[in-house]
Formats: C-alpha cells, structure tokens, sequence
C-alpha cells in the first residue's frame, strides 16, 4: 500500500477540472502532433527550394547557388540555436524584443535592399513566355 504523503490528494483537480496527469498526457500529445506536423512540412519545403534554386540557377554556377542554399539553412539554423540558448539567461522581455529587434532590422535591410538600381531593372524586365 502507498502512504497517504506520497499518493495525491483525492481532490487534485489543477487541469480545468481534471486530474493533473491529464494535462500532460494532452500537453505531450499535442506536442508529438505538433513535431511531426513541422517534420513533414520541412521534408516537404527544403526539396522544393532546393529545386526552384537549381533549376533558376545559370548552369555555370548551379552547383555554387545549391550550396549557397544549404549554407543558409546552416547559418539560420546555428541563429536560432544561439537565440534559443538565451532563453535561460535572459528575462522573458528582453528575450522577444531582441526577436522583434531582429525582425525589424531584417525588414530594413531587405526595403532597402529593394531600392538598389539591381533589383529595379530587374522588375521592371519584360516576363518571359513559355511558348517559345
């Protein structure tokens, strides 16, 4: 028999009126959904753009824009490991506003990207028609 100072009190109801162990089970249940949601979506987008990448990719160089490709996916997942270490070492605000910080600066740099002669030109191109 297990003594009553180990046991829960027959009354634990902390889980919107259920026992405790409840909320687990449903809080790890949702959270397996959730990574093989997110699995199955990264499976699905990393060939995707692995392909749009080689395939709009001159010839000469396709092989150089496929590892610029995965060079990325290095770079922004080693980022989001680092950013995802300051979690323990930082108050929760400062935490988000570096995100939104990040975020912010990131947009600033692409709007300003986007003013450059380069991209200009090259939006103003007439398109291409696939029926020659």
């Amino acid at each position: 028999m297990i003594p009553s100072s180990v046991s829960p009190p027959p009354d634990d109801r902390a889980f919107l009126g259920h026992p405790r162990g409840l909320g687990y089970i449903a809080f790890t249940e949702a959270w397996e959904r959730f990574s093989l949601l997110n699995s199955i979506g990264f499976s699905n987008v990393f060939p995707v753009g692995l392909a749009l990448y080689s395939k709009s990719a001159p010839k000469a160089v396709a092989g150089t824009i496929m590892g610029v490709y995965y060079l990325h996916l290095f770079a922004g997942n080693n980022l989001v490991g680092w950013l995802g270490g300051l979690l323990e070492k930082m108050p929760g605000t400062q935490f988000w506003l570096l995100h939104v910080g990040l975020v912010g600066g990131s947009a600033a740099v692409m709007f300003l990207a986007s003013r450059l002669p380069v991209f200009r030109v090259a939006a103003l191109a007439p398109p291409k028609s696939n029926l020659e």
